[in-house]
């Protein structure tokens, strides 16, 4: 029932995520709403990307609030957690800050998050070839492997360089 899912398989058990695997890993879901941007255009886009902003967005305010990832707003922790947890719901996280640090850091976590966006951007628009490709293979095949992805990645890197071969 999704309309597009990406799934990344860790190599390893991990504890903990780096500020940039965290940072790389919000381009990276960023990814699908950019290229329906890229292939569509801006007025275009779908509600697609819904979970994948929901995520962004939440690992964005947690880096500014919970792990003091951000260089503007500083090794501190902004918030309160009471940590009662009821039925998967938290009701005991309280503010305690001022509105003017509350939109200091909405300001941060936007910044945040429209630079993955810009990164992702980027980094599509300059590897178009290989997103028409793989947007045609997924239309026909809707699926793809990781060796059937890598495969076709090759490929279209080679194309772009057949005098290397």
């Amino acid at each position: 029932p999704a309309l597009g899912v990406t799934m990344m398989m860790p190599d390893e058990d991990r504890y903990s995520q780096s500020r940039l695997e965290m940072l790389d890993s919000m381009a990276l879901s960023m990814g699908g709403r950019v290229a329906e941007e890229i292939i569509y255009g801006p007025d275009s886009i779908t509600t697609g990307a819904q979970n994948d902003l929901e995520k962004v967005t939440s690992t964005a305010r947690n880096m500014v609030t919970t792990y003091g990832m951000s260089f503007k707003m500083g090794n501190m922790a902004y918030g309160k957690s009471d940590e009662h947890v009821f039925m998967g719901r938290d009701f005991g996280h309280s503010r305690d800050y001022s509105e003017e640090i509350a939109a200091d850091i909405d300001r941060e976590v936007k910044r945040i998050v429209d630079e993955r966006y810009n990164l992702a951007k980027e980094l599509l628009l300059g590897n178009r070839d290989m997103l028409e490709v793989i947007s045609k293979e997924l239309l026909e095949r809707e699926t793809l492997d990781e060796e059937e992805f890598v495969a076709i990645m090759k490929r279209v890197e080679e194309s772009r360089h057949p005098h290397d071969m």
